[in-house]
């Protein structure tokens, strides 16, 4: 504060340090097109930050408590960045890096992380959890005449779950029949065989995918 007279007269009184300028990050939110994501997967980020001056901070925290920050240069209030999960360094928690689960994205416009200044979550799956053909096995398989079908009992679940396929293959590229076939556990599809099909042994196949990209084969060769 600066105050003149007018025989020319003036004082000046200061308060240090009594304005602080802190630019903080408003909103973050993770693409829905990259959630589910592998732990190895780049995810795309957006947000909204009080200034462009000043870079921001990222910290990924899994349930365990496994974290890693990466900081990145913004250069609008409204930004978007990429972060590569797996090209991160992760520490705390398990130590067994990013696990699967909900997932926390902090972000604080700092050089380095403290508190967060907004956070979201976003899914982490990096496997199928449960792929299986109950029956017919290789160790019974069952004798079916062309043009009539059989009865397969699978299971095929995810949190993620997106399809799954039920083949019958003559060797492993042959493919003769290919059915899609829903989720579930004990779940009983028939599938039927072509008519012209010849006589001989099949591979029994289940192919299950999920949003993130995991998928996983079972094969019960000659059932």
């Amino acid at each position: 504060l600066v105050v003149t007279d007018d025989a020319g007269n003036f004082k000046t009184v200061t308060e240090a340090g009594a304005v602080e300028v802190d630019d903080t990050v408003s909103s973050v939110s993770v693409d829905s097109a990259d959630t589910p994501a592998q732990p190895t997967d780049t995810i795309t980020v957006t947000g909204s930050a009080s200034s462009s001056s000043d870079d921001v901070t990222f910290q990924v925290k899994d349930p365990d408590g496994d974290a890693a920050t990466t900081t990145k240069t913004i250069s609008s209030t409204s930004f978007s960045v990429s972060i590569d999960l797996g090209a991160l360094s992760y520490s705390g928690g398990n130590g067994d890096g990013l696990s699967d689960g909900s997932v926390t994205l902090n972000a604080q416009q700092e050089p380095s992380f403290s508190t967060a200044d907004a956070s979201t979550t976003f899914d982490v799956d990096s496997t199928i959890d449960t792929a299986n053909i109950d029956s017919p096995t290789s160790v019974s398989p069952p004798t079916v005449k062309s043009g009539n079908s059989v009865s397969v009992q699978y299971d095929a679940e995810d949190t993620n779950f997106k399809d799954a396929t039920l083949k019958i293959n003559n060797g492993p590229d042959n493919e003769i029949v290919s059915q899609s076939v829903s989720a579930g556990t004990d779940t009983t599809k028939s599938l039927s065989v072509p008519s012209n099909t010849a006589d001989g042994s099949y591979d029994l196949v289940l192919v299950v995918t999920d949003d993130a990209g995991n998928f996983k084969t079972v094969t019960e060769a000659g059932a």
